[in-house]
């Protein structure tokens, strides 16, 4: 009697190389002895040395036997309609198909089988199909979905993805030919391999089309939550939290749901909440017996010790690691005492001539080309206001203030521009005016290594300001936890250092063409920027300040600003502020100067600038006056001054107030109605718009 060695270890057999090899020869010739003739003549290379001395040669024929059996049982043959043409097992007594000369139960039976299932098999068989046999196995119908995403997902990981976008999309389109945990993971792929081909719009399409034609089922569950992501991506969080009360009721039970809330709630700014969450998951999961090594639950057990660093690690580690010390490097001076700035009148400074300012420029790392440029347009960067001050508060004399630093950060900002690759930005853009890059890993290295051997550079707003500036060079800038680590640290820094120095005074003037309160005004700015979408009251109060400081607004934050003080019954002030800017073409100016008055109930004057609003930009008019609306195209975050986007952006803003105020929506129509020129001297046919 023979002596069988036991299954091979893990190592000792390479089982994946062998159907790797072994299903080519299956499918081009579909023939049983002779691919047991292939498994006598090639097992060898597939066992190791170690494997072979213990087996012996007598052993050989045996396992290639067996182990060929199993395979051939396993594997789908396109002439048998796809299934597999089992070799049946030979009787106990019956002799040994090996060529041993001994009985079945004395040789071969006792040989180990390879555990095969048809998750491991199909997705092998499909790949090494050529075209024409791969659509014919979709087809038959006999190919089970999962080897389908298996293969798809082998696919997207060898950058394969146009491929396993045609093995994915006849399952869910027209329609989704099932709506099962398997569905939902095949979804998952497909809309991973849109992202990755940057077909957004399929990919929304796909979305749409399993949320109107899917029942409540796991695969609805999974495309709601898909929806929340987009929503969170576009700052909508209301839509985000209603989209995800939609993708709990669908799959309840889905561990994915976690995370999502977990990330949903740091999207609103709320942390605490968002561990609270986290531990309550995990205990969830626990008692589901799920392995604590196993996602979610290893995730979530992050989240619940930190969610806003678990996130905001997973960021740094997608981003090469990027940013990582400049975040360590906040957290770490993040007690360091506010400095004391001085606001002071700029007309006791010594007078600035021309190249003091070029001067000034260059140190803060503008080229000096630009930096004529920039002084000489210096002027025409800011217009004239009528009227700057609002009426019996400020008047047009009071005078500009400058914050100064202290004279050791000066001299530190002056050796912190000559490493810091980033020169500041033109005007009220965001981005640099060189063109150079802060994540470069040597440039990083250099200034993050001046960061940590000068911690007093958290005390300047000229560097904070930089700082900023490369966090939103960051490719991962956007993300919310990586703004609540990184980000926002630097512009609440630099906010504190602000009202520490002005204090309660009601009379600082920092205008925007000093270019010593650039960083403090830049910085306000950003703030309201950032948190606009989940803090609002935060983005306020910034806006606010910003307004009161640089009266002429060059970043055009009255129109955040009267729209949170119209939403939130602040009529007066809402008016006053739009008084300081007659003319203004933004819809959030006209329209809503014209709305606060009538609120007021000034019908005359609300009158007055209705049909001036109504007159400068008719389409915001159209456009509120319609109960549905379709969006126009919309690039980045521009509009066309009287454009349908401008229009469409002011409607999905302040409809909801315009809608809420008694008799609004019907006071407007009929100023729109009345200017709009008789029927009979419209002109008729389409014109074309020029959009600039």
């Amino acid at each position: 009697m023979k002596t069988i060695p036991p299954l091979p270890p893990e190592g000792d057999f390479r089982v994946e190389n062998l159907i790797r090899d072994a299903v080519p020869e299956v499918l081009a010739h579909q023939d049983a002895g002779r691919f047991f003739a292939w498994m006598r003549e090639h097992i060898a290379d597939y066992m190791s040395p170690n494997m072979l001395a213990e087996a012996g040669p007598g052993n050989i024929p045996a396992f290639a036997y067996v182990m060929g059996r199993d395979l051939w049982n396993a594997l789908p043959l396109p002439h048998n309609r796809y299934r597999p043409e089992a070799v049946p097992e030979p009787g106990r007594n019956d002799p040994c198909p090996c060529g041993s000369g001994t009985k079945y139960k004395h040789c071969c039976d006792r040989v180990p089988h390879i555990p095969l299932s048809s998750d491991l098999i199909w997705p092998v068989v499909l790949d090494a199909m050529d075209k024409p046999q791969r659509e014919a196995a979709v087809r038959s119908g006999a190919l089970p979905r999962q080897a389908l995403i298996v293969l798809a997902s082998q696919m997207l990981a060898e950058h394969r993805t146009a491929e396993a976008v045609k093995l994915l999309e006849p399952l869910l389109l027209p329609q989704p030919v099932a709506h099962d945990d398997v569905m939902e993971l095949a979804f998952d792929t497909l809309c991973d391999a849109y992202e990755k081909l940057g077909r957004r719009r399929k990919k929304n399409t796909l979305i749409e089309t399993v949320l109107a034609k899917t029942p409540r089922s796991p695969l609805r569950g999974g495309a709601w939550q898909r929806r929340t992501v987009i929503n969170m991506d576009q700052h909508d969080l209301a839509a985000a939290r209603e989209t995800f009360h939609h993708a709990q009721q669908d799959d309840p039970e889905d561990p994915a749901l976690g995370v999502l809330e977990v990330e949903l709630l740091l999207a609103e700014h709320k942390p605490d909440t968002a561990r609270e969450r986290a531990e309550f998951f995990v205990r969830q999961l626990r008692r589901r017996g799920l392995p604590e090594d196993q996602p979610p639950l290893s995730f979530l057990i992050r989240m619940a010790h930190d969610p806003v660093g678990t996130m905001s690690d997973l960021a740094l580690e997608q981003a090469g690691e990027a940013g990582r010390g400049l975040r360590d490097w906040i957290k770490s001076v993040s007690a360091r005492p506010l400095p004391k700035y001085r606001l002071t009148d700029v007309e006791s400074l010594p007078p600035r001539t021309d190249g003091d300012l070029i001067d000034s420029l260059i140190e803060k790392g503008i080229p000096a080309e630009e930096a004529h440029r920039a002084v000489k347009q210096l002027q025409l960067d800011i217009p004239p206001m009528e009227n700057p001050a609002p009426p019996g508060n400020e008047t047009k004399e009071s005078p500009l203030h400058c914050l100064l630093a202290p004279p050791a950060l000066v001299a530190l900002e002056k050796n912190w521009h000559e490493i810091f690759p980033l020169s500041k930005p033109f005007s009220m853009q965001e981005d640099p005016f060189n063109d150079a890059y802060a994540w470069d890993p040597a440039a990083e290295r250099r200034w993050t290594a001046f960061l940590q051997k000068h911690p007093a550079c958290f005390d300047s707003l000229d560097i904070l300001d930089d700082l900023a500036t490369a966090v939103l060079q960051h490719e991962q800038v956007g993300l919310p936890w990586l703004d609540q680590e990184m980000l926002l640290p630097l512009l609440r820094r630099a906010e504190a250092i602000i009202a520490a120095a002005i204090g309660h005074s009601r009379s600082a003037h920092l205008d925007w063409a000093w270019q010593d309160n650039r960083p403090a005004l830049r910085s306000l700015a950003r703030i309201a920027l950032v948190v606009q979408h989940a803090r609002p009251e935060e983005a306020l109060r910034a806006a606010e300040a910003l307004l009161r400081f640089n009266r002429n607004d060059n970043h055009g934050y009255r129109a955040l600003v009267i729209c949170l003080w119209l939403k939130s019954g602040e009529d007066r002030k809402a008016a006053e502020l739009a008084a300081r800017f007659p003319d203004d073409q933004m819809a959030e100016t006209a329209y809503g100067s014209a709305l606060a008055l009538f609120r007021l109930d000034r019908r005359r004057e609300a009158d007055r600038q209705l049909r001036k609003a109504v007159a400068d930009l008719p389409k915001v008019a159209a456009y509120l006056l319609r109960d549905k609306v379709r969006k126009p195209a919309i690039e980045g975050g521009l509009y066309t001054l009287g454009g349908d986007d401008q229009a469409w952006l002011y409607r999905e803003e302040m409809r909801p107030v315009w809608t809420a105020t008694p008799g609004a929506l019907d006071w407007l129509r009929e100023v729109h109605t009345n200017s709009l020129p008789p029927r009979s001297s419209r002109k008729s046919g389409r014109s074309r718009r020029q959009v600039s």
